[in-house]
């Protein structure tokens, strides 16, 4: 029998008696029955944890119990964020300025090279969080850098129906939703005991749902956990492609917010690199885009740190942008698909027209924001991702109505 020393890794100075070593097994063991749940069409047999894809009690139940239990947001937090916004040319010129922080970014997303942020670590409650970030031109003379305060007012895991008007939720019997979510499940795959090689994939997968094969072999092999991956916007792309029901509404690539309306669409601001919008390409005189209705972006850290750093500048960028185009309006709203590892959250930011206008001011630069952030939705899980597409696809509903989708510009 193996030395469980060995296995624990335990050290002092005295040596460890073996009736710890029988405790610790124990109380592993009953972990691990505790913890495990079955795995859909293995015969009973245990499978992955609730990570799982389908099995045990999904996060869907658990906010429905939550919310019967406490309806309505379950608190309402405040907190100021500083950013700071370095105006560069180029990633090249951006890299030479933090190649440490270019680095550690590379090495957590290789392929998103176009944004580095640096971001102190979380901070006593009361006190500010502070941001860098790097607005591109491409055109113009160097601008110093500028420094934009917000002040959040954030409320977690309020109810779908805060984000936008439950109305446009498909329901039970939509066609369209339950055709885009029989698309984006292949439990032969999903529950494959092991999968050695592509060529045995492209055997198990459904003929119809080939293109999502790199998507459910992701699944299969729980891929993500606690880290991000863009490459789970381009299947959620792949996914919304062409459904007739959001019309001109679709994901996209490299996005840029400039500070001003002139700027749209030359490569020049915040960049972003997937993005919601509507849009007709290759027009007469050019190329007929709306400026972007939401941002997607991948949440590196958690807690406030995570919101200040990833979620916050789209945020004030659109509601910014939106306020170029009109400046008669209430409120502008403004929108971010969230992902951490495989859990996504809806969010929502609201900004009057006095505080866009605060946010503007050269002397004053700063602004009030309201946030709305949903529950986790747990793509990993079937169920989850059911509830996910449901709500994906009242958003994009949602978006044909906003005024801001009318804004557009022809460019070059």
């Amino acid at each position: 029998m193996p030395d469980p020393h060995s296995r624990y890794k335990l050290r002092g100075r005295n040596p460890v008696e073996k009736d710890v070593f029988g405790g610790l097994d124990k109380f592993l063991k009953e972990q691990r029955k505790t913890s495990r749940v079955k795995k859909p069409g293995t015969g009973g047999e245990a499978g992955k944890s609730q990570q799982g894809k389908g099995g045990g009690k999904s996060q869907k139940g658990k906010r429905k119990e939550k919310q019967e239990a406490s309806p309505g947001p379950s608190t309402t937090n405040w907190f100021r964020t500083k950013i700071h916004l370095k105006f560069i040319r180029d990633a090249q010129e951006e890299s030479a300025q933090q190649p440490e922080e270019a680095s550690a970014e590379g090495a957590a997303n290789k392929s998103d090279y176009h944004r580095s942020t640096e971001s102190e670590k979380d901070l006593k409650p009361g006190e500010s969080l502070s941001d860098t970030h790097f607005y591109y031109q491409r055109t113009g003379s160097r601008r110093p850098s500028r420094l934009f305060v917000a002040n959040v007012e954030l409320d977690e895991d309020v109810p779908v129906d805060k984000i936008f008007d439950s109305r446009y939720l498909p329901s039970d019997d939509d066609t369209e939703c339950q055709r885009l979510v029989d698309l984006w499940q292949d439990p032969a795959v999903e529950d494959a005991h092991e999968i050695s090689d592509w060529s045995e994939l492209a055997k198990l997968v459904d003929p119809k749902k080939a293109r999502f094969a790199p998507f459910f072999r992701d699944v299969h092999d729980g891929s993500y956990r606690k880290k991000t991956a863009n490459i789970l916007f381009d299947y959620i792309a792949s996914l919304f492609e062409h459904v007739p029901s959001q019309g001109e509404i679709e994901f996209r690539q490299h996005c840029y917010f400039p500070l001003a309306r002139e700027d749209l669409g030359t490569h020049q601001g915040l960049y972003f690199r997937h993005y919601i919008g509507k849009g007709t390409l290759n027009v007469s005189g050019g190329q007929a885009i709306g400026i972007p209705l939401a941002i997607c972006t991948c949440k590196l850290e958690l807690g406030r740190v995570g919101i200040s750093q990833s979620e916050i500048p789209g945020l004030l960028f659109q509601a910014n942008m939106a306020f170029e185009f009109e400046s008669n309006h209430e409120q502008y709203p403004a929108y971010v698909i969230s992902v951490r590892g495989w859990r996504f959250r809806f969010v929502k930011g609201i900004m009057t027209q006095q505080e866009v206008a605060r946010f503007q001011d050269k002397k004053k630069r700063s602004a009030r924001i309201k946030v709305q952030r949903t529950g986790e939705y747990d793509i990993y899980d079937r169920e989850e991702r059911k509830d996910f597409i449901r709500v994906m696809l009242g958003l994009l509903r949602s978006f044909k109505d906003r005024r801001e989708a009318d804004f557009s510009t022809e460019l070059p």
